[in-house]
């Protein structure tokens, strides 16, 4: 199924991407720079951690950055790493992510065509690491798992893989980050850029019964559930 261009406008529009990616309208560099260490944040106080304790040997290891946005982790994590691979829908995120990384020598770009990844030149068992940050929370259980069996083809053994959800399972109705989420769906009109709830005990089976183990799981202060796997020799 190739991106149609409904599925692209909302990301493309680049009116709208600092309020959809950022939550932000007419930000500052301010604002901006606020968000960015935000997320950074994040990325050290989950996503480094774990490559820490599962990869010994980072300095060798390519890792695919799916969803790469504007390039701010990517970034940010390049220096770990033999090389990143960027891969996004949007090609307004995928350009503006080159001029932010154009100091790195080690980055390279693809832009998804399609959910088959089309377009992704990387031949099977390439990858050493996938991660996915604030992609897989807006999108629904059939979508994860098509890219999931993408991720499987690239990965290598004993590859790993790193994402976060928008686990159902673990918040509560009255919660005010769901009712954040729900006033905000109901703002966006056609606009489907939100968080969608999904089963983590659901997706946690599905990665499982395609040959991956649990090894990581941590709830986020933003209400997300991130779950890392690594990739089995042999299916159990």
């Amino acid at each position: 199924m190739i991106y149609s261009k409904e599925d692209r406008e909302i990301a493309e529009n680049p009116d709208n991407a600092y309020q959809l990616i950022y939550g932000l309208n007419n930000p500052t560099k301010e604002n901006l720079a606020e968000k960015i260490i935000s997320k950074l944040a994040v990325c050290d106080s989950y996503y480094i951690p774990f490559f820490n304790e599962h990869i010994s040997n980072k300095k060798e290891k390519t890792l695919l950055e799916f969803g790469s946005g504007f390039g701010d982790m990517a970034k940010y994590l390049s220096p770990l790493f033999k090389k990143v691979i960027c891969v996004d829908v949007n090609e307004h995120y995928l350009n503006q992510c080159r001029k932010y990384t154009k100091e790195c020598n080690n980055i390279e770009f693809f832009l998804l065509n399609d959910y088959y990844f089309n377009g992704v030149d990387l031949k099977p068992r390439s990858i050493d690491i996938v991660k996915s940050t604030n992609v897989f929370i807006h999108l629904n259980i059939y979508e994860f798992v098509i890219y999931l069996q993408n991720f499987n083809r690239l990965l290598k053994e004993d590859g790993l893989l790193i994402f976060d959800i928008y686990d159902s399972d673990l918040f509560s109705w009255n919660h005010r980050d769901f009712s954040k989420h729900v006033n905000n769906y109901k703002k966006q009109g056609k606009l489907k850029f939100t968080f969608i709830p999904i089963s983590g005990k659901r997706v946690k089976e599905e990665v499982v019964n395609m040959g991956f183990e649990l090894i990581y799981e941590e709830q986020n202060s933003n209400g997300t559930n991130i779950l890392g796997f690594k990739k089995l020799k042999k299916l159990l």
